[in-house]
């Protein structure tokens, strides 16, 4: 029986529980400190990583390859996830937290694919409160943590996750790799919060890396990813827009992974996109 044995876990490691009163509910909190931290009084960057599991795993592995060649710092991962380990219940919770705006076609096929009659999707705005109000204090006050090197990475409801606080909560991340956003969701709600930002700002100072499938635009697998949602098109449009807008404090670069799709293309825009926003490599498509 697996019972009788150890059960395979991250070196310093530990779970953390939080009751969010802004949400609502409670989140846990998957925290994986570098090598040598025990031993050390310095500070570290902080990556954030939604959902938790398995993108925690994913991100620690990544990590630490990359550390023996100096490609990336060490760092203090957060993995922000939610005690329960039912792959259905999780998609139903990250549904609800990360998407800004409800999307009747899209939050229809969820609805269905969950067996569910319906769908909660925009409570984006509430779980960046809860992150800026509940979540960093916590983390800050209880691990040795750069207050002001915070970076985002998160994928599909995540992805667009990161992209909405981009541009409605400019300065609570530092660095952002976004991968495979539902951008049309909402009639492209996303690009008119784009376009508002411009008309009220002149800068946008972030590090960011955006990165999809090119099998994502027609040719998915994956049942919810649909041709007409066109993933990849509207990603290389918002970073095409972004670009474009001259932003002195902007260091932003994006790629269409040839032959990946939804799922696959996940570790290596991960390792592309953290060694961009780490070491700050040029701009433009990478």
């Amino acid at each position: 029986m697996l019972s009788e044995y150890q059960a395979v876990s991250i070196p310093n490691s530990e779970i953390r529980t939080l009751d969010s009163t802004i949400v609502g509910d409670t989140f846990e909190l998957a925290i994986v400190l570098p090598g040598g931290y025990a031993q050390s009084n310095a500070r570290y960057p902080v990556v954030y990583a939604f959902p938790a599991s398995p993108d925690v795993y994913l991100l620690w592995s990544i990590f630490s390859e990359l550390a023996k060649s100096s490609e990336l710092p060490p760092v203090i991962l957060v993995g922000v996830g939610y005690p329960t380990h039912d792959q259905r219940d999780l998609l139903r919770l990250r549904i609800r937290d990360h998407m800004p705006s409800p999307d009747e076609e899209m939050d229809g096929e969820l609805a269905a694919y969950l067996e569910q009659p319906s769908v909660h999707a925009d409570g984006a705005p509430q779980l960046l409160d809860a992150l800026e109000q509940e979540i960093f204090p916590f983390v800050d006050a209880n691990y040795r943590t750069k207050h002001d090197d915070r970076t985002f990475v998160g994928m599909s409801s995540a992805g667009i996750l990161g992209v909405h606080a981009l541009l409605n909560h400019p300065g609570a991340f530092q660095r952002y790799v976004c991968v495979s956003p539902p951008l049309f969701r909402s009639d492209k709600a996303i690009f008119r919060d784009e376009q508002a930002y411009f008309e009220e700002h002149d800068d946008l100072s972030a590090q960011v890396f955006l990165a999809v499938g090119e099998m994502e635009e027609d040719k998915d697998p994956f049942p919810l990813i649909k041709p007409q949602y066109r993933f990849t098109s509207n990603l290389v449009a918002l970073a095409e827009t972004l670009a474009a807008r001259g932003y002195p404090g902007l260091d932003l670069a994006w790629h269409v992974f040839e032959g990946e799709s939804h799922l696959s293309v996940v570790p290596a825009a991960y390792s592309r996109g953290l060694r961009h926003v780490f070491r700050f490599e040029t701009g433009g498509e990478a």
